[in-house]
């Protein structure tokens, strides 16, 4: 994180842009927004030696899909300190609605890409799963090894998709920083993601059957 916030500084530029992709609608994506704009501004006012009215200007974007709850995550705004700061910052906050499988921003305008644990969710479901995937509705450890290569395969394309137009929207100096779920071992069935969802699955399903 501090690599990348250490090139954003670089940029020239008197107002910098920056986005959370996937951000939810809860307070975790205040917090780390709050957190990338105290640690540019640190770096700022060591390397300058400027005072407040030096600082770059933000544009933040918070983007998730359009059925996201925007409104609650603008109200936890009120209470933070995300928009003034302890230094009085100048810093704009909009809600970007869209899939980030979309183009979101025009070309080479972005300076700052944040996405956390966001990029394991698919454009969408791989076809044919309805009847390959019978009574699953993700990879299980029921389901056959098909199932298994076209979730991969649709991954692929999807991150593939996401990075080709990251690469458009970001300026040559941007920066982006990503987390991911992972798995300990190469068995795509084991229980280190897979347990918690069919948990989930497996609740809904007998809702459904009561």
């Amino acid at each position: 994180m501090f690599s990348a916030e250490n090139g954003v500084f670089h940029a020239k530029s008197k107002c910098l842009k920056l986005v959370d992709l996937g951000c939810s609608s809860g307070p975790n994506t205040l917090f780390i927004i709050s957190y990338i704009l105290n640690a540019i501004e640190d770096l700022c006012s060591k390397r300058i030696h400027s005072s407040d009215h030096h600082l770059p200007e933000f544009e933040v974007f918070l983007n998730d899909l359009p059925d996201n709850d925007f409104n609650n995550l603008f109200k936890l705004l009120l209470n933070s300190n995300v928009i003034n700061g302890s230094r009085k910052r100048h810093c704009f906050l909009y809600g970007l609605p869209g899939s980030f499988y979309s183009r979101l921003f025009p070309s080479n305008t972005l300076h700052f890409a944040y996405s956390s644990y966001s990029l394991h969710w698919l454009s969408h479901v791989p076809e044919g799963m309805e009847s390959t995937n019978k009574e699953n509705i993700c990879i299980a450890r029921t389901s056959p090894p098909e199932v298994f290569e076209a979730y991969a395969k649709q991954y692929q394309r999807d991150f593939s998709t996401f990075l080709s137009l990251r690469g458009e929207e970001m300026i040559a100096d941007g920066r982006m920083v990503l987390t991911f779920r992972g798995r300990s071992v190469e068995d795509p069935s084991c229980t280190d993601l897979i347990l918690p969802i069919s948990l989930c699955f497996h609740k809904h399903f007998d809702m459904v059957a009561q």
